[in-house]
This record gives structure tokens, sequence and C-alpha cells, in this order.
């Protein structure tokens, strides 16, 4: 998952651990609330002549005094400013207000956070996109709001501040490894990544690294090098398998292409042992093609290199209308095979200018035809708005489906 769906998940079990905490002393209170009376034990002898004369209450004034039988009936409420008001009124701590206030809000998140959770470790990513693309299309219907804007404008805050500040120790046991293992491998990442030092500053000339980035490549290299020997010092072979395959960066970078691949477990696991825990797939790529060839196939090769190495555009797009990866492939295809040409044509010092504007004309009508064979009429107009900016550079790109 991206960090900021990690940071998303972490904030979502950070607050279900703190409501269920608040819910549970709510439980404490509200039993004290609907306990049976007890028989009050017998009246010693300087008791008993004492109460002999007092009056016997009225049965009004009895039920005036006696709390009531089902307090959260009484303060329920499906609208937030009302559920408010009311556990207020009844006294309950301001900060368990807004707990319990968010708790309701986001029930839906924490039902969504409970499915990621759920989901196994290789197809995380494909869940959490899955509920995107669902609660996106009910807020584009108007059946959702935005809850975190919604308790800020209740309450002037957003409900992040309600955090725990332990709530990384709750998240870091989600990837199923010990908090002290966890600040074990914390601490060896941040060594590895104050070794290999800035990542930014690279150039490539004709698509080869110069000398100064060739440097840089090096040292990052020998940085994840060790950082994996010191993680094998310090790990068991059960916790570095455990880690290789739920918290390591190449897990990571996996699982957010698992949505074009809808991989496997048996080819995630294959993937993070070929790669490591610490992978630059787009690099590395070519070094490690004979043995994913041979764990994947060839064309779940090829649906894998596309999604590494491919257009970050079309690989999305393909994510987001859950077309098949093979549909990406094609995509990118016709987008190296048009823009090669329409490249070449600009070099070619031979043709003259209306020669060269009628082969982009022809080159804008095999583009809309080729598009149009891949894509059905609804997704190609949806291809065109979010991944066809490569098209402007061509005479007559294809035309949008026509309007009803």
């Amino acid at each position: 998952m991206n960090s900021t769906s990690s940071q998303r998940g972490a904030m979502r079990v950070a607050i279900l651990v703190l409501v269920l905490s608040a819910i549970a002393n709510l439980g404490l209170l509200a039993a004290l609330f609907v306990a049976p009376n007890e028989s009050p034990a017998p009246p010693d002898a300087h008791t008993s002549a004492a109460t002999a004369d007092a009056p016997t209450p009225t049965a009004a004034e009895s039920a005036a005094t006696l709390p009531p039988r089902d307090l959260w009936a009484d303060l329920e409420s499906d609208d937030p400013a009302t559920l408010t008001d009311q556990l207020r009124a009844a006294g309950f701590d301001e900060k368990l207000v807004r707990l319990i206030v968010w708790s309701r809000m986001s029930a839906a998140d924490h039902a969504a956070g409970d499915e990621i959770d759920n989901a196994p470790y290789w197809r995380r990513r494909a869940v959490s996109n899955d509920i995107n693309r669902r609660n996106q299309m009910e807020r584009n219907r108007g059946q959702r709001g935005s809850e975190v804007a919604a308790f800020k404008a209740l309450f002037g805050e957003n409900p992040y501040g309600l955090l725990s500040p332990d709530y990384h120790t709750v998240y870091g046991s989600r990837n199923g490894l010990s908090a002290d293992v966890n600040d074990r491998i914390s601490n060896l990442r941040q060594q590895r990544d104050e070794a290999r030092g800035s990542r930014s500053g690279r150039r490539y000339v004709n698509g080869e690294p110069d000398e100064a980035t060739r440097a840089l490549l090096a040292r990052e290299e020998a940085a994840n090098e060790q950082f994996e020997a010191a993680l094998r010092a310090q790990l068991t072979p059960a916790e570095f398998e455990t880690y290789l395959r739920t918290a390591s960066d190449t897990a990571n970078m996996l699982r957010s292409r698992a949505g074009v691949l809808d991989l496997n477990q048996a080819e995630f696991d294959a993937i993070t042992q070929i790669f490591g825990p610490a992978a630059d797939f787009r690099s590395a790529l070519d070094q490690h093609a004979a043995a994913l060839t041979d764990a994947l196939g060839e064309d779940r090769y090829a649906e894998f290199a596309q999604s590494v190495q491919g257009d970050f555009q079309i690989n999305r797009f393909v994510e987001r209308m859950a077309l098949p990866a093979s549909t990406a492939i094609a995509l990118q295809g016709i987008r190296d095979d048009i823009l090669d040409r329409s490249r070449a044509l600009n070099r070619d010092r031979t043709a003259s200018a209306a020669e060269k504007q009628a082969q982009r004309t022809a080159l804008g009508t095999e583009a809309s035809d080729r598009l149009a064979a891949t894509l059905s009429p609804e997704d190609l107009e949806l291809y065109l708005d979010y991944a066809g900016s490569w098209l402007n550079g061509l005479q007559g790109p294809p035309s949008r489906t026509p309007g009803p």
C-alpha cells in the first residue's frame, strides 16, 4: 500500500483501539446503571430506630432518584451534532465524546479497514483499490460525503488528533513482527538511507547514466547489500522471511502494482524472494529476467514488466477500470509504436512539410483505429481524458465518442 494508504490504515487502527477502550468504559458505566438492586444487609440496632421514623418516599420520588435503565437508547442519534449534544449533556468527557462520534461517523472506514486487514498480504493493495473505487463512486453519486470534513466542521479539528502516541506500535504489529523487531528494522533502514544518501540528481544521456549517476547507483547498491546483511544477522530466518513478505521495500512496491497484476500468493512470494528486501524493480528487472520468467511464465513476466517499466498513466488507467493486465501491454504497444514513428518523422529531413503533415494525420488516424479496437467506446473516452496526452503532438487525434 502507498504511504498515504498505510498512514490512513494506521490511523483507523489506532482510532479503533481507542474507541474500543472507550466502549468498554461505557459498558462498565451502563452496567452500573442497569445493575439489579442487591438486597441490603440487615440493619443493626442503631440504624433501625432512625429509619423507622423516616417518611416512606412516594413512587414518583423513588423513580426520580433511579438511573436510566437504558442510557444508550436515550443518547443514540444518527445525526452527529445531536449525538454530540446529548453525550455532553449526559456528562461524558469531551475526548470521549469525540471518540464516540468519530467512531459512528467513520463506521464504514472501520469496516473497510477490517476488510483490508483480513485480506491476504499479497492482495491488500488490490482490495484497498477496490474500496477506494467504491467510495469514489458513492461520493460521485452523492451517497457519501467527507466524514473528516464533517467532523472538523463540528469540532474545529480533524479526528486524527485523537490518535494515541503509540499508534505506530499498534500499526507495526500488523506485519506479524514484534515491536522490538520492527524497531530494529527501522533503525537499520535509517542507517541504510543515510549511507546511500540522496536519490536525486541522476542524469542519463541517451539512456545511459553519466559518471556521477553511476557513482550514486554504486553507493546505493552497496548500502542495500549492507542493509540485507544486517537484517539477516539480526533477525531469525523466520523473522526475515516474514519481513520480506509483509514489510520490506520490495513487498511494499510490489503491492503498489498488485492492482494491475492481481498476483496470487505464489507469484508474490516468488518475486520478493528473487529481488530481496530492497529492490529497485526498474533498474534490476533485466538482471532478474530469466529467474522471473521461470517463476512466472512468459505471459505473466510480460505483465510484470509492464507494471514496472510501462507508462504510469496507462497502468493506473487499466487498474482503475479493472481491465486485464494484457490491455495495459496492448495500450503501451500502441503508444510506443506511434510515438517512435512520429519521432522518426520529425527527424526525417528528406520529406517536405506537406508530406510530414500527411503522415502525421495518418498516424493520428491509425492511433484512433487501434485504440478503438482495443477499448470499448466508454473506456476510450476515459482513456483520452486520463492517459491520452501523448496524442497531443499528432495531427488528427482520435475523435471522442459522440454524446447522446
